[in-house]
């Protein structure tokens, strides 16, 4: 018979009752996930909740991973900035929501949301930890992505709160604290994202033509979501071709890749890279400068301009940009004036 955990009341302490027994997507106020003696695992056994190490490090941090992935793939982590140092960390459900314990009883990460004796957390089929006050959500991981976008994720920004939400890489691969490259949506002007590398452009993505945006990674045929009104302007996608998995990461060297898992070869596929159109990186024409990737060399400059710097574009450093041949002739006395041309990318 499957045990099943309990709580206990002693002269009106709540006792910590530590999950031991079968796999649980759930846990509630007085149970604990302790290092090395438990995790969550969501019920389609798709994600798993509990202590890693990255890498070659010693350290510890609470994470979610894809649990029947070898090697172990890991999609959200809490404490980035706040690693154990040992096997001592406890995760607790109690009315200051989701805290996370070191071995001398002091908490090092939470969720920061009170709730009632009701509060419950759930490992979701998404890779979502939720957690929910009597059904009411109060508190999602989804709203604090990492370095992954998994399907049904969105990064973005509230226009009414101000609140954003984006991607940061991983500083190394043995160290998931925030990295210098963190990949946001413009929240103004035209519908664009941004890889910037210590706020930094490094790359452009867009505009957004109503399909995808120029320069981003190809899903494979999956739904990408793009959501631009008063209220906010949000990035997603969903499956429509459906892997056993799939990924979509911000690397620590700032690449960013679509990846699916294939069980024939037991390995992940990089699909498809964000590296692959070189016309995304910002302004790697410089001013007046236009880049077409069908082209070589890519940058070229607009009708009636040439480069500023000749020796430097013939190196392929187009980075100076474009000046015009002639100046302006905005009011000149033959009354031939300078108009807008239509420019076709």
């Amino acid at each position: 018979m499957e045990k099943q955990a309990l709580l206990f009341l002693y002269s009106s302490v709540l006792i910590p009752i530590f999950i031991t027994c079968a796999a649980v997507d759930t846990i509630t106020v007085g149970q604990v996930i302790r290092d090395g003696d438990s995790t969550l695992v969501s019920a389609d056994e798709t994600y798993e909740l509990g202590f890693f190490s990255p890498g070659s490090s010693r350290n510890r941090f609470l994470g979610i991973w894809f649990k029947n992935i070898s090697p172990q793939t890991v999609v959200w982590v809490a404490n980035t900035e706040a690693p154990l140092t040992n096997a001592s960390g406890e995760l607790r459900v109690s009315h200051g929501g989701l805290q996370l314990f070191n071995g001398n009883n002091t908490v090092i990460w939470s969720t920061n949301s009170s709730g009632s004796v009701s509060l419950v957390a759930r490992l979701l089929n998404t890779g979502n930890l939720v957690l929910s006050d009597q059904g009411i959500l109060i508190w999602q991981s989804f709203d604090h992505p990492g370095d992954t976008l998994l399907p049904g994720m969105r990064i973005g920004v509230d226009l009414v709160t101000g609140k954003g939400r984006h991607l940061t890489s991983w500083k190394s691969e043995d160290d998931p604290s925030a990295g210098p490259y963190v990949l946001w949506v413009a929240p103004d002007g035209y519908p664009q994202l941004f890889d910037t590398q210590n706020l930094d452009s490094k790359s452009r993505f867009g505009p957004w033509n109503g399909a995808t945006f120029k320069g981003m990674p190809d899903f494979g045929g999956n739904s990408i979501q793009f959501v631009f009104n008063d209220t906010g302007r949000y990035f997603g996608y969903n499956l429509v071709n459906s892997p056993q998995a799939s990924r979509m990461r911000l690397k620590p060297d700032g690449d960013i890749e679509y990846l699916n898992w294939i069980n024939l070869t037991q390995s992940w596929n990089a699909f498809s890279t964000a590296t692959n159109d070189n016309c995304a990186s910002y302004s790697i024409c410089g001013p007046y400068g236009v880049c077409n990737i069908d082209n070589t060399p890519a940058c070229s400059c607009l009708d009636g301009f040439e480069p500023r710097n000749a020796e430097e574009w013939r190196r392929a450093d187009w980075s100076s940009g474009c000046q015009r041949i002639e100046p302006l002739a905005c009011g000149n006395e033959n009354g031939y004036g300078d108009s807008f041309l239509i420019l076709l990318v």
